[in-house]
């Protein structure tokens, strides 16, 4: 026992150096374990308990014998907490769009076996809304076939000086009414047409993706970083319309596809995700876009971690953001936390801010 202690006071003494220590261990009841605090002058303490003043900062508790010890974090700073709140919002909505998208693309899987099948089942909805365009058509070429008629009439009253019925002017009412009813029935018809190939287009993209890796779906190797919430929070980048954030999603796709060099596993207008590290010195990268939302406390990051725009409208503020990812390992915890994954978010941030500053340039 004698022993023990006094290798814990040697590694206590030499393990705090340029400090004064104030009290002795072997007083403070090393049969039930110590504290060590540090005060605001730098002087280093021990005792059985920390005293209140101390909660703010925190300390070390070394157990029984002094050969094991845990840190004590000291009270969190309001900036902290806020901090805290906004990345659990983040992560949660990342994980919910994640999710979505896992559903989306099990169902895709379900309904197609291949491209081919998805231009077939195209085809056919093209098919039957030409059918309804047809339709929509031929009425709107009856409805005019009116006009002329009406306004003959109209003028052949007017010519004698009569003032035009309410009836004769309530049926030109109602045949221009219907007129527009047609035309705007055929715009969103043609619009609709065009929406469904577009979405086909994505579906062929994503299916060719999902069918071209074995487990045919986002299979997770990885884990988040853990840290300061405030550092993570570099990589949640704020957008104020959707001009800003659609040239912010932009930039970063680049800022992806220069930092890992490998086709996106998932490009949506969502989602933007990278392949999973294949070593334990690799990351994986995820960019979500979270939408504001109403009522949602959270929607503003702490201005240290994430400095606002000049030309924020005011409105809700959608978020960007970026979560570095690594494997599930020591090694792959130990680099999610260190200089590297932090240097990733500050390049997203600047590549984000860089372009929205240039865009603004070029409106003004």
């Amino acid at each position: 026992m004698k022993r023990a202690v006094l290798t814990v006071l040697y590694c206590l003494t030499f393990a705090v150096p340029q400090a004064e220590a104030v009290g002795n261990p072997k007083d403070a009841g090393t049969a039930k374990g110590f504290f060590r605090w540090t005060d605001k002058d730098g002087k280093v303490h021990y005792g059985d308990r920390l005293p209140p003043e101390q909660t703010q900062t925190g300390g070390v508790k070394f157990e029984a014998g002094g050969l094991s010890k845990k840190s004590i974090e000291g009270a969190k700073t309001p900036e902290q907490l806020a901090a805290e709140k906004r990345l659990n919002h983040l992560r949660t909505e990342q994980q919910r769009l994640l999710l979505e998208q896992s559903d989306r693309d099990q169902a895709l899987l379900r309904s197609f076996r291949s491209e081919k099948e998805i231009r077939l089942a195209l085809q056919g909805n093209i098919n039957t809304l030409d059918t309804q365009l047809k339709v929509i058509r031929a009425n709107l070429q009856r409805q005019q076939e009116k006009i002329a008629p009406l306004q003959q009439r109209m003028e052949a009253v007017q010519k004698e000086g009569k003032p035009i019925s309410k009836g004769l002017a309530d049926n030109m009412n109602a045949v221009q009414l219907q007129i527009k009813t047609y035309q705007d029935q055929i715009v969103k018809t043609e619009a609709e047409k065009n929406m469904l190939s577009e979405r086909a287009e994505r579906d062929v993209a994503r299916l060719n993706t999902l069918q071209s890796r074995q487990d045919g779906a986002n299979r997770t190797l990885s884990e988040s970083a853990s840290g300061n919430a405030v550092d993570l929070l570099l990589g949640a980048v704020p957008c104020h319309s959707q001009a800003t954030c659609d040239k912010a999603w932009d930039a970063a796709r680049a800022y992806l596809a220069q930092r890992i060099p490998a086709p996106l596993t998932i490009d949506t207008e969502r989602i933007l995700r990278t392949v999973e590290p294949a070593g334990e010195s690799e990351f994986a990268l995820i960019v979500t876009h979270v939408s504001a939302s109403l009522g949602d406390t959270t929607a503003q990051p702490p201005q240290s971690a994430a400095p606002q725009h000049a030309d924020q409208s005011g409105a809700g503020t959608d978020t960007l953001f970026l979560d570095v990812r690594c494997q599930l390992s020591t090694a792959g915890k130990a680099l999610c936390a260190g200089a590297q994954a932090q240097e990733i978010r500050s390049g997203f941030r600047k590549a984000l801010t860089d372009t929205l500053q240039s865009s603004r340039v070029l409106a003004e």
